[in-house]
């Protein structure tokens, strides 16, 4: 999925010494003069602005700033010594980045009331016009991190919730293993009689018919006529491709590591084409014919075949049907013709019977 860029945005950062919200390309605070420590998350502006300056969306595209291994202080990410203690930064720490922050829609008010003196103020200001208060003109990222759920409250609670569930769970395992052995595992035998033989067979006659199908336009054999045609998506593209139609997500923020962020948009390109429906002429089952018996020499039924016809798959099933001497009836299917020919009317089997009433084995008495 490709990352389409809607512009950079100025972070902000409050001083952990005296709470001063700074701009996120400040790197030192303009209240105290404290270099921003690594440990400080950027804030979200509440009213996101995208960068207009050319040079500052330039130093925006540069990477993460690299705090000094000497002094702490942090520095461009372009730099070679720190600016405060004049130590080389090849030992120095990269800012982290890349972290992905969802952007608010909630609508923007025009100005915001200080909460020490009451004054109305641009939203775009981090500082009281009147009194110098910091405002809330900014919020921190949403943590990934979890909470922990009080160890008092896990382990009672959780403790009887697995619990429940896992004796509820074997129970229904039992019943489950109940249930499949008295309808399957576990048998009877008794003594039953042939009362019936029979057998049907069935032969298909094909004929040349319409038929249907949907494929992309390109794809429609020469014989086939076109019903009807839609647009649908035929393939996706991380990248643009001619014709294509761009779809994207909604918009969000990634830390750049350098007091800013860039807005972005996860996208792909979507490519339409005709997918239609056709008809075209192929063999297909127009009739078929059954013979039916109760004898020993099962066959297949006689056809004739017509002008533009041909015979189809052939297919023969076997019953015989057993009494027992309590007047309990049972079916039996012989999977083979030569199966079928070994039962005989009034010849006795001793059979096993599942649960259900199915004949799992027999035997000729």
């Amino acid at each position: 999925m490709a990352q389409k860029s809607i512009g950079y945005v100025q972070m902000v950062w409050t001083c952990p010494n005296c709470s001063t919200k700074n701009p996120g390309a400040r790197r030192t605070c303009k209240n105290c003069g404290a270099s921003m420590p690594k440990d400080v998350k950027f804030e979200v502006p509440i009213k996101e602005e995208l960068i207009q300056d050319q040079k500052t969306i330039d130093e925006a595209k540069t990477g993460p700033d690299i705090y000094c291994g000497y002094c702490g202080n942090r520095n461009p990410g372009n730099a070679t010594t720190c600016s405060n203690c004049g130590a080389a930064l090849a030992e120095g720490e990269a800012r982290e980045a890349g972290e992905k922050i969802a952007v608010s829609n909630e609508p923007v008010p025009e100005t915001i009331r200080c909460e020490v003196c009451g004054s109305e103020n641009p939203v775009n200001q981090l500082a009281c016009t009147s009194c110098g208060s910091p405002l809330k003109t900014s919020y921190g990222p949403p943590s990934n991190t979890i909470p922990e759920t009080p160890a008092g409250q896990k382990g009672k609670k959780g403790f009887l919730a697995s619990g429940g569930c896992l004796i509820a769970g074997i129970i229904l395992l039992l019943l489950g293993f109940a249930a499949i052995y008295f309808a399957f595992l576990k048998t009877d035998q008794t003594t039953a009689v042939v009362t019936n033989t029979e057998w049907k067979t069935q032969v298909e006659i094909l004929g040349l018919v319409n038929k249907s199908a949907r494929d992309w336009y390109d794809e429609i054999p020469s014989d086939g006529t076109i019903e009807d045609c839609t647009k649908e998506v035929r393939k996706k593209s991380d990248t643009y491709v001619s014709g294509s139609v761009e779809e994207c997500g909604e918009p969000y923020l990634v830390d750049r590591g350098n007091g800013f962020s860039e807005k972005v948009q996860d996208c792909i390109y979507k490519v339409y084409d005709d997918y239609c429906t056709y008809t075209y002429l192929d063999w297909g089952v127009i009739s078929v014919k059954t013979a039916t018996g109760k004898d020993s020499n099962p066959r297949m039924p006689v056809i004739n075949l017509g002008n533009n016809q041909k015979q189809g798959s052939e297919n023969a099933t076997y019953a015989v049907s057993l009494l027992d001497e309590k007047g309990n009836k049972y079916s039996y299917y012989p999977s083979t013709i030569d199966e079928y020919r070994t039962f005989s009317l009034e010849d006795v089997y001793h059979i096993e019977v599942n649960g259900i009433g199915n004949i799992v084995n027999l035997e000729k008495k």
